[in-house]
């Protein structure tokens, strides 16, 4: 295991969009890792703002930093070019405005070696404006199978399909890209499909990392279509899981979630683009009976959710 892991290259990706005032932070808890033997490939997106001079800065200041300048395309075009820069044995990614626990790749790196496994998962903290919110209290390191995996992808509450809490082994990508038309949601089908390439994967309920999550902003938001695409990425998974032969249970289980992410949405539109709703209203009906109306006795959709089925429904 002492593969003198202090020698094993691991590359970093991270994609920048006007994040100036969160830049520093990430990329200085990236340069403070206590494992050193890093690339990071900071993937400058089109970015109006000074990210750029940050960037700059940061590639002067320690060659491990690469700066790669492109138009904007969005996050998955982003990580795609960073993947075509990636020289480590390991790659990870990290969301600009988010930052790292100074052991994170260390650990994570640790924990693949040591397990023998094809991805390494952490847990991670939830920043918000006002607090911290530890999203996976219960301490404990599970290997599991990738069916196991899925389930904990699919799930609430455990691991999700995000990028920035996994390790990949570049061996297993194989050309492997995100899908660069699905501009929200674009990591699970990624993971998704990694995860199909996996014999199995550690999970470390650690937190590692900080996803900072502006919940005034977030709720206060205009919709936007491209907030639509997330129900690409939740059928996308559903076909995946078909295709592959996976239990009915994992399929039913993703099929919900998708009517729970189809309801929040409309949600989402009702209370911020009254008028969309409004354009938009038999179609989203159609949509909402079709998905309702299969799994709306099943316990995996939350009495809030029922209610809110119904009342739109009626005033549809």
């Amino acid at each position: 295991m002492n593969k003198k892991i202090d020698k094993i290259l691991v590359s970093i990706i991270v994609p920048i969009y006007n994040v100036e005032k969160y830049l520093r932070k990430c990329l200085e808890s990236i340069r403070t890792q206590t494992h050193l033997c890093l690339e990071v490939i900071m993937i400058n997106d089109g970015s109006p703002d000074e990210s750029i001079l940050i960037c700059n800065k940061y590639a002067k200041l320690d060659s491990r930093f690469i700066l790669v300048n492109k138009e904007n395309g969005g996050l998955a075009s982003a990580r795609n070019k960073g993947l075509e820069y990636c020289n480590g044995e390991y790659i990870a990614c990290v969301d600009s405005d988010d930052w790292i626990e100074p052991d994170m790749i260390e650990k994570m790196l640790i924990n693949m070696l040591t397990y023998d496994t094809d991805m390494s998962v952490c847990s991670f903290y939830v920043e918000e404006s006002n607090k911290t919110r530890l999203h996976d209290p219960i301490k404990k390191i599970e290997i599991l199978t990738k069916e196991e995996s899925l389930k904990y992808m699919i799930l609430p509450k455990k691991f999700y399909g995000f990028s920035w809490n996994k390790m990949y082994k570049r061996s297993l990508l194989d050309n492997q890209k995100y899908n660069e038309n699905i501009l929200k949601g674009e990591d699970s089908p990624f993971s998704c499909e990694y995860i199909l390439k996996c014999d199995k994967i550690v999970y470390d309920t650690t937190p590692l990392y900080h996803y900072r999550q502006d919940t005034i902003s977030i709720s206060r938001s205009k919709f936007k279509n491209a907030k639509m695409t997330v129900l690409d990425s939740y059928m996308y998974i559903i076909e995946l899981l078909r295709v592959n032969n996976f239990p009915d249970d994992l399929v039913l289980l993703q099929e919900v979630q998708y009517a729970n992410q189809l309801l929040s949405l409309i949600v989402n539109i009702y209370r911020t683009d009254p008028k969309i709703y409004l354009k938009q209203r038999k179609k989203i009906k159609k949509e909402m009976f079709t998905y309702y109306r299969k799994y709306f006795i099943s316990n995996e959709i939350g009495l809030l959710h029922k209610v809110l089925y119904l009342f739109f429904m009626v005033i549809s």
